[in-house]
């Protein structure tokens, strides 16, 4: 019987049509789930206006799918890596797509809640899936490249709903653009059960599954001839206890909690910037459709910031990056409170605050997608996103209950620009922490018993 070293395989392939397959159907899952996350942002003030939701309704409307992320990425990514990441992935792409689409047809605050809240729900569940498994079969020096670029489809989700919104709207209504995003997750389910492989690394711990890992081995290197009674083996690193336990073992005890709180920070101050900029300069006497196109430039900059992410970070270093953007991204947010109803001074710096600010997300998750053991991964990955979600449910809120408190508008950018300026602290912390890192032990898991 041949012995198959999965990793190998892997790391000796070049990126053909099986790579290209499994990110695409990653990368429009993700792209649709920051269409949902961000369509509340765009659509708000006709939703306020037709439902008749008052700010307060509004900022926890706002933060319902954020809550809704972090209960999914605390319960589905653990749920992921016990029964499969392929499973859970199809399940909350179609969870997604269905609450979406009733999501037109609620017309009262707890059932829209309660509708967003399941968006959130399956959109934290199938972002670190889509993760875990894209880095899982991508070769290692193309982990970090990968991950990011695939974080990109969640800013170019939101570009995508922001023009999309600017088009739709005035003609279809605010419902055009919640059936178009359930539409595309129910199609991607469909196709991500068909095309999709399952993980390797789940595949061997189930013991059952050395014909189908030999049917992935062959799409990931066809060269390779058919080995029907191989032993397929991954490495893995020897440690002890749950995945969640993995997450503060080997010198990471106070790098993970720190992690948390930078994804926390970014993510309050990235979604309190999409779900209050457009009510905000709207109320300033700016008409829909500009706002609509100033935070949809807002997720240009976001995704070009995303996509170069992994290169910029790969040749300048990850924390270095990351810490720059953050106090850069500090100086824009802040800024568009000075900006009054000039579209095209608010578009800069709006496109700067996706740039910077949305571009060290990419950051965030290849960092927790790299830093901890393979058989943590999806939940390392899924609890950093969980504690930005919780960031993001508190953000909007923040601003609301400012709002009604009847802080000034430039104050409540400036709130937000001191959210990011404190993550830049909290990374520099981190890249102190990271370099005192101890080395990992590795060893061998195979397929058979």
């Amino acid at each position: 019987m041949k012995t198959i070293l999965v990793d190998d395989v892997i790391d000796a392939a070049r990126i053909g049509s099986f790579h290209v397959t499994l990110f695409a159907i990653c990368f429009l899952i993700c792209l649709f789930d920051g269409a949902n996350t961000q369509a509340m942002g765009l659509i708000g003030p006709l939703v306020a206006a037709d439902l008749h939701f008052s700010s307060p309704q509004m900022g926890f409307t706002f933060a319902a799918s954020e809550v809704g992320f972090m209960l999914g990425a605390l319960l589905l990514g653990p749920v992921a890596d016990h029964f499969g990441p392929k499973k859970i992935l199809v399940l909350c792409a179609l969870m997604i797509g269905v609450s979406s689409f009733l999501t037109a047809h609620a017309m009262s605050f707890p059932v829209f809640f309660i509708l967003r809240l399941s968006i959130g729900l399956g959109v934290g569940g199938a972002a670190p899936c889509c993760v875990s498994i894209t880095t899982e079969y991508f070769p290692e020096r193309f982990k970090t490249a990968a991950a990011t670029l695939l974080w990109a489809a969640n800013p170019a989700g939101g570009m995508m709903s922001g023009f999309i919104a600017h088009h739709l709207v005035p003609i279809y209504g605010w419902k055009a653009t919640v059936y178009l995003n359930g539409l595309v997750p129910v199609v991607m389910a469909v196709t991500a059960l068909t095309l999709m492989p399952e993980s390797a690394r789940y595949l061997i711990r189930s013991k059952h599954a050395s014909k189908i890992l030999n049917r992935i081995v062959r799409r990931i290197d066809v060269s390779r001839e058919h080995l029907a009674d191989a032993m397929y083996i991954v490495k893995e690193r020897i440690q002890g206890g749950g995945s969640a336990k993995l997450l503060f073992q080997e010198g990471r005890a106070a790098f993970t909690p720190l992690l948390w709180l930078t994804f926390y920070l970014t993510w309050a101050a990235l979604v309190a910037t999409l779900s209050w900029t457009s009510t905000l300069l709207h109320n300033r006497g700016m008409n829909v459709q500009d706002t609509a196109l100033v935070m949809g430039f807002n997720n240009v900059g976001g995704m070009i910031g995303v996509a170069i992410a992994g290169a910029t970070m790969n040749r300048f270093g990850r924390f270095k990056v990351m810490i720059i953007a953050y106090i850069l991204g500090a100086c824009a947010v802040s800024m568009i409170g000075y900006g009054g109803t000039n579209v095209d001074l608010i578009a800069l710096l709006s496109v700067a605050t996706g740039l910077l600010v949305g571009g060290t997300t990419g950051g965030l998750i290849a960092t927790a997608a790299t830093v901890y053991p393979a058989q943590a991964r999806t939940v390392g990955v899924a609890w950093g996103l969980a504690a930005g979600r919780i960031g993001g449910a508190c953000g909007p809120v923040i601003i609301g209950v400012l709002i009604a408190w009847g802080v000034p508008t430039n104050t409540l950018f400036l709130v937000i620009g001191l959210m990011v300026a404190i993550a830049a602290i909290t990374t520099s912390v981190l890249r102190a922490i990271k370099k005192d890192e101890k080395p990992i032990s590795v060893g061998l898991v195979s397929s058979q018993p």
